[in-house]
């Protein structure tokens, strides 16, 4: 299952942010004004209709062929326009459209009388703001101060009214026709179906304004927020592999900023803790480095007054201190490895002739496919211990399952350098622990072939003190590979 980012999961929460608040204003305006969603999206038209509708009239004042401007008027808006007379809704030209009773109330104007004076009629600049059903917005009409709902039958000049079954949407305007007067009506089926009653670029420019204005306030804080995020996750993953001295940005003043700080201790505090536990460990290997010596010489005195039959005895004897040795010899590389991490003089190493070099040593058959030409940032010493150890382990766990293989591969300014064998591999399990000190998986747990378990730990210190990086994995179908990435020499 593919993760969002934080960045998107916090602009994802924005837009709905958004669409619910829009929700929430129309929920509002359609119960305390009565106003539904296709009185907002007609609004922006009305203005636009009203031009339509005079110069409608306009064009048919100027021809006798009226249904020429008929058809041009559909074709133009794909709405039906018709021409009716105020009281019956009869046709006076173009084709008689049928007259659904909400309309008809909205075209029918009052009788003029003493209780209903006759209103002055107002011109297209005074078009009304009603809504599809009849409800207008709040404002003055020629009457005077008004609010809320026009009565039904009102004498307003331009009205938009919403029928159903079917839902048709209907705009109309009294003017004269000729000598006589008349209701202009355009009829559409849908909102979306003219542009006349809907033009989708105002809301499309309207939207776009909006998201703009919401990206231009918040996605720099989010990019900062984010980065910042993204910032602390390397630098965390860098601390769990080992690589104590990254650092996290501390500039940002708020809560980040103060765990940057406190990531950064927490590095100090790890590198201060693993360092004294390394140079514990050194010191111990030196001092234990003078008492196995005078026990070889002990042994070496002891072994020439002795009779021949204890000689077994004598053997096992220098078999032990020879083990003792070793693993105080692998302490004290572990240990100075370890604490020389970012502080050796690194020089340009031949990676070609190193291998070269080590397999001659280690008496292993190697298939190198290395560029003798190219060389890496290192410690020659600690390389070739490195190298030695890995070749050494291929030796011992897979040597009689065919020749290691060495490549090199160049990544922009490092260089990957692989070494492979074709023996059985690790268990998976043990692939995460292999460069940890005295580690060995339970296949190899043997006096004869499981070591002391600080072959790959000191690989590891070894090339993280020339500022690079150790990996490994299990091949398909068997082999087992171990990774060094270095720095280019000649970057």
């Amino acid at each position: 299952m593919r993760r969002w980012s934080l960045q998107r999961k916090i602009l994802a929460l924005g837009l709905l942010h958004w669409f619910l608040l829009g929700v929430g204003v129309l929920a509002y305006v359609r119960f305390r004004y009565g106003l539904g969603p296709n009185a907002l999206l007609v609004a922006p038209a009305q203005d636009r209709i009203a031009r339509v509708i005079t110069e409608f009239q306009q064009d048919l004042d100027a021809t006798d062929d009226k249904d020429s401007v008929f058809r041009a008027y559909k074709n133009r808006y794909a709405a039906d326009f018709f021409v009716v007379g105020p009281r019956m809704g009869l046709a006076i030209a173009g084709p008689q459209p049928k007259i659904p009773p909400d309309l008809a109330a909205r075209m029918h104007p009052p009788r003029p009388g003493p209780a209903n004076p006759r209103p002055g009629i107002p011109g297209p600049e005074r078009m009304d703001r009603s809504a599809p059903g009849g409800i207008e917005e709040e404002g003055r009409g020629p009457e005077g101060p008004r609010e809320g709902p026009r009565p039904p039958g009102s004498r307003e000049r331009f009205f938009f009214v919403t029928t159903q079954n079917p839902t048709q949407y209907w705009a109309g305007g009294r003017l004269p026709f000729g000598p006589r007067p008349a209701v202009f009506l355009i009829r559409c089926s849908s909102l979306f179906q003219s542009q006349l009653f809907f033009d989708f670029r105002e809301w499309a420019g309207f939207g776009l304004a909006m998201l703009a204005a919401w990206l231009i306030c918040w996605l720099p804080f989010l990019r900062s927020l984010t980065k910042s995020v993204a910032h602390l996750d390397q630098v965390t993953q860098k601390i769990a592999m080992g690589q104590f001295d990254a650092r996290a940005p501390e500039q940002r003043g708020d809560e980040i900023g103060r765990l940057g700080g406190h990531i950064n201790v927490l590095a100090g505090k790890l590198d201060g803790f693993v360092k004294s536990q390394k140079r514990f460990l050194g010191d111990i290997a030196h001092e234990l480095s003078a008492p196995i010596s005078r026990v070889h010489a002990a042994l070496g005195i002891l072994e020439q007054s002795v009779e021949p039959t204890h000689q077994p005895e004598i053997d096992l004897l220098h078999e032990e201190v020879q083990e003792m040795s070793t693993l105080v010899s692998e302490l004290l590389s572990f240990s100075q490895a370890g604490l020389e991490n970012g502080g050796l003089a690194l020089d340009a190493v031949n990676i070609a002739e190193t291998v070269r070099q080590i397999a001659a040593r280690e008496s292993v058959e190697v298939v190198s496919r290395i560029n003798p030409e190219w060389v890496v940032k290192g410690n020659d010493a600690y390389l070739k211990r490195a190298i030695g150890n890995i070749l050494r382990n291929a030796k011992r766990y897979a040597g009689d399952c065919g020749p290691v293989t060495v490549t090199c591969t160049r990544i922009e300014d490092r260089i990957l350098i692989s070494i492979s064998d074709e023996g059985p591999g690790l268990p998976p399990e043990a692939l995460p622990h292999v460069f940890e000190p005295f580690y060995r998986s339970s296949s190899s747990r043997t006096r004869d072939t499981g070591g002391v378990g600080l072959g790959l730990a000191i690989v590891k210190s070894c090339v993280e003190a020339c500022g690079g990086t150790v990996n490994c994995r299990n091949l398909l179908p068997g082999g087992f590979e171990v990774t060094l990435l270095l720095r280019s020499a000649e970057s």
